[in-house]
């Protein structure tokens, strides 16, 4: 799972940025960071000054379906 990040929001205390996955539609969803195997790479300036690529490798074995579904959930405190 990848995405774009300005480096603002990935430094401001008041955003959280979280990548989340579940198996199925039941299932809530559940934070990739604290999961076995997952591992996050940043490209810094990738797009554009200030823009990074964020690169989630989730590795199959997180779940025994043979589905897995991604969001990417941003929380600002105010």
């Amino acid at each position: 799972f990848s995405y774009r990040r300005t480096q603002a929001s990935a430094s401001d205390p008041d955003v959280t940025i979280l990548v989340e996955w579940r198996a199925n539609a039941k299932e809530g969803w559940r934070n990739v960071a604290y999961e076995t195997g997952v591992i996050k790479k940043n490209q810094a300036n990738r797009f554009a000054g200030g823009v990074d690529l964020v690169s989630v490798h989730i590795p199959r074995t997180i779940t025994k379906s043979t589905k897995i579904f991604t969001r990417l959930r941003v929380v600002s405190k105010q």
